[in-house]
């Protein structure tokens, strides 16, 4: 357990976004400006920047202790995408509303999390 322990803490610690805090805040800039880490990591090889991460490398920060405390990954587009507005449901359910009957609009919107009167 001691050399897990000891093991966890050298990884940690060697990362390149943790050795190299401005490149970090370079990288911390750009998710929560929108870009994925694909666009990150490629258009730092486009510029040759000296210092450049991969996007393995920016997603395990994401999804480290560092990242989570950031709230880093809500700025991922795989969680943006599931905030989509509820009106835009309820648009859908206004145009199912000709040709469905009640019963399968009132099933539709409690499986959306949608209030159950129509």
């Amino acid at each position: 357990m001691a050399a897990h322990q000891r093991t966890s803490q050298r990884r940690s610690t060697q990362r390149k976004l943790i050795r190299h805090p401005d490149l970090c805040k370079q990288v911390v800039e750009r998710i929560k400006e929108g870009w994925t880490p694909e666009q990150i990591g490629n258009r730092m090889i486009h510029e040759g920047a000296k210092l450049r991460v991969c996007q393995e490398t920016i997603y395990r920060y994401i999804y480290s202790k560092e990242g989570m405390a950031q709230e880093l990954r809500w700025y991922l587009p795989e969680h943006r995408a599931h905030a989509a507005p509820k009106s835009v449901c309820l648009q859908n359910l206004t145009v199912m509303s000709a040709s469905c009957s009640a019963r399968t609009i009132w099933h539709t919107a409690a499986s959306l999390g949608i209030g159950t009167r129509i």
